[in-house]
């Protein structure tokens, strides 16, 4: 079932709750309001018989002295029993209630033996019942009301004693007619059913319509990704012109996650291309010392074997090409963990004796080479010390290799606005300004730089080293005048050592 139908029959349950505890509650208090007057009604009149024997006017006797004789005889809607004798006492009363009583449907009137005295003609052969119960209450001294059914008409029956001189002469009783309450009752149920039906119907319909305005936005959004997810275009993005509210907020974030996917498919593309080519370019690399060594291997092998002189040669030759290999290897290796986003430990790392060990190294590597090395002192980066040796030796090293032999070779540092920047110019010929874009690129070497030895790694290496740190390198060229390659970390501002 989909949230949309879940949220209509939501809605529909909700409004039919509402309607139909509204509808109970007013067909209860209708109900109750139009008995509680009939039973109002037929308790006056009731109450109102009984205590008429006990009635007098403020003056003395019965009746004021101009007043004329009541005219004998019983009283107009009065049936006297002529089956009994009756007491001329109760008989008196009764024609008194009858000219002050509330008009009710039905009357009757008991003497202190049961029997009926008098009552409606329209109870015709039928008497109003008294209970058991009632019986037990009026003589008791209560009023009783009791509903019972006289020639299938529903009546509310109010029963009280008639007392004289603190005896009970009689019983009284009142009935109302229930029928009208019924069928008021019955048109109040019709109507309530069909206003709680029409308004079920009505719920369903805004309930449906509503639930599939607020959930559009959705709608489109899902319709767009699944678009997005079978065209994998991830440029796309879903548009949204109302208020930054919760779908709103869904939006962007759904736009932000499309950016984010966006940038992460460019940069495995673009990784694996880089993986691609540079897979190629190690093949071919690898190629070559390989190539070379199984030639050499295949002419020791020849028989008869080749001239001593020979010999030596072509294992001087493998020996090359293995270091080679090795060098090679070494050198993928780095940019491999590079390419595996493996973080190096970087802190606090003092410049001064990083910059003995390098001074030391070169002098073993290069003894004769004019190379120059600042200090550096009180200096400290945030990096990695074995990375920073690296990245510094291979500077250096490619500057050894494509400047002339009496060309200078300069190591220096200096604080440049919170960091550190550590330079290493050379006097050589300079690089061409076309490679100059390409320098840092994997086995790139550029024409003057092939009858030199070399993989074409070294700036490369270099430069992902110098990354991993969270430092830049950049180079300044110009031909004819040497290069300048800078290194730049960030720097302690108090200058505490942590080597």
């Amino acid at each position: 079932m989909s949230i949309r139908m879940r949220l209509t029959l939501l809605y529909t349950a909700l409004t039919l709750l509402v309607l139909g505890g509204f509808s109970i509650a007013l067909y209860a208090s209708h109900s109750r309001r139009s008995v509680s007057m009939i039973e109002s009604g037929v308790v006056a009149a009731v109450e109102h018989r009984a205590g008429a024997r006990d009635y007098r006017p403020p003056w003395e006797g019965g009746a004021p002295p101009d007043a004329p004789a009541p005219a004998p005889g019983p009283a107009p809607d009065a049936a006297p029993n002529t089956d009994a004798d009756v007491d001329p006492g109760l008989l008196l009363a009764l024609t008194r209630v009858d000219r002050m009583r509330a008009p009710v449907t039905y009357h009757q009137t008991l003497d202190s033996d049961g029997a009926v005295v008098d009552k409606s003609p329209a109870l015709g052969d039928s008497q109003l019942p008294l209970s058991a119960d009632g019986l037990a209450a009026v003589s008791g001294g209560e009023t009783w009301v009791e509903r019972a059914t006289v020639d299938e008409e529903k009546l509310l029956i109010a029963s009280a004693t008639i007392v004289e001189d603190g005896q009970i002469i009689g019983v009284t009783q009142a009935a109302g007619s229930l029928a009208m309450v019924d069928r008021y009752l019955d048109g109040l149920r019709t109507s309530l059913l069909i206003m709680v039906g029409l308004g079920t119907i009505v719920a369903f319909a805004a309930g449906w319509w509503f639930s599939g305005a607020v959930l559009h936005p959705i709608d489109k959004l899902t319709r767009t990704a699944r678009e997005i997810g079978e065209d994998r275009d991830f440029s796309r993005r879903v548009e949204h012109s109302g208020p930054d509210d919760e779908l709103g907020q869904l939006a962007a974030t759904f736009n932000g996650m499309l950016s984010a996917l966006q940038d992460a498919f460019s940069e495995v593309a673009d990784t694996l291309q880089r993986q691609r080519a540079f897979v190629a370019d190690a093949s071919h690399e690898l190629r070559t010392p390989l190539t070379t060594i199984r030639g050499n291997s295949e002419l020791l092998r020849r028989d008869p074997p080749i001239s001593t002189a020979d010999h030596d040669a072509v294992v001087t030759d493998i020996v090359s090409e293995t270091e080679r290999l090795m060098s090679l290897v070494d050198e993928l290796l780095v940019l491999a963990r590079s390419d595996a986003n493996k973080k190096l430990n970087v802190g606090p790392v003092s410049l001064a004796p990083v910059l003995d060990d390098l001074r030391r190294d070169l002098a073993l590597i290069e003894p004769e080479r004019p190379i120059s090395i600042a200090p550096g002192t009180g200096m400290v980066v945030i990096g990695n010390e074995t990375a920073l040796k690296q990245v510094l030796l291979g500077l250096v090293g490619n500057a050894l290799r494509h400047t002339p032999a009496d060309a200078d070779v300069t190591v220096a540092a200096r604080s440049v606005n919170g960091a550190v920047s550590i330079d290493v110019v050379d006097s050589g010929p300079g690089i061409d300004p076309d490679e100059v874009p390409h320098l840092f690129e994997r086995f790139r070497r550029g024409d003057a730089a092939r009858t030199t030895p070399g993989t074409g790694l070294g700036l490369a290496i270099a430069k992902a080293l110098t990354e991993a740190q969270g430092g830049t390198i950049e180079v300044d060229t110009e031909l004819g005048r040497g290069s300048r390659f800078t290194v730049r970390l960030a720097a302690l501002p108090d200058g505490e050592a942590g080597r």
